[in-house]
């Protein structure tokens, strides 16, 4: 088992909840090392080059003279245990957002109401179940575009790092997240929404379709009620 030389930051939480934002204003960090890709060490189609994806992360971050490694794979939020065993210096910052705003985001990328039902509730609950962990801290997206300036610092003193100014300036960075291939239509689109300022939260998801759905109404009656619920939104 590969041996941790460098303390690594995990981003991870259901998509659509502000991980590759959160992740790239953080990034702008000079004690952080970030390579702006989704490199998935920890999923299961990496299994068997984990330790190899491990240390060429963590060598490159040595030589850019870091001290932290900041990942962001959505989908480390399945992995998180098994993470803490591997690399047990771990912190991860965990995403969440309102319930019905984020189906709403992801059924507009896949047009598959079902699946993005079932994905942001599995999400969801995998976050739930680390409310009480230590090494996590969860973070609503509505939060950050709202009170950017205050969950930054929130989350420099937690991973212990120093505030910087330069934090919010993100948007002037030209280096571009998911360039190891070629870019879907989504990534580009990410990558243009990076290249603004924060805008504060607005509902604009209300007056959708798929937020009248009386798929997502029942759906949000039970199981979307408690979630939303347990992470302090207002029903």
């Amino acid at each position: 088992m590969w041996k941790q030389k460098i303390n690594w930051i995990f981003v991870a939480g259901c998509g659509h909840t502000g991980t590759t934002l959160l992740s790239t204003i953080l990034s702008e960090s000079d004690e952080i090392f970030c390579n702006k890709q989704e490199n998935g060490q920890f999923l299961l189609y990496n299994f068997f080059d984990q330790e190899m994806l491990i240390k060429q992360y963590e060598t490159t971050a040595a030589e850019s003279k870091k001290h932290l490694i900041l990942e962001k794979t959505p989908r480390h939020v399945w992995h998180i245990d098994y993470i803490q065993r591997t690399l047990p210096r771990s912190k991860f910052i965990l995403t969440i957002r309102e319930p019905r705003a984020t189906i709403n985001s992801l059924y507009k990328r896949t047009n598959n109401l079902e699946s993005s039902i079932r994905r942001y509730q599995d999400d969801a609950i995998q976050v739930l179940r680390k409310l009480r962990d230590k090494n996590c801290i969860v973070i609503r997206y509505e939060d950050l575009v709202d009170d950017t300036e205050n969950v930054v610092s929130k989350l420099c003193n937690w991973v212990g790092i120093r505030y910087q100014n330069e934090f919010f300036d993100f948007y002037k960075n030209e280096s571009n997240w998911f360039t190891n291939g070629p870019m879907t239509e989504h990534e580009k689109n990410r990558n243009l929404q990076l290249r603004k300022p924060i805008y504060k939260n607005e509902q604009t998801w209300i007056d959708d379709s798929s937020s009248t759905n009386i798929t997502v109404n029942e759906w949000y009656e039970d199981i979307g009620n408690k979630i939303a619920k347990s992470f302090g939104y207002i029903i």
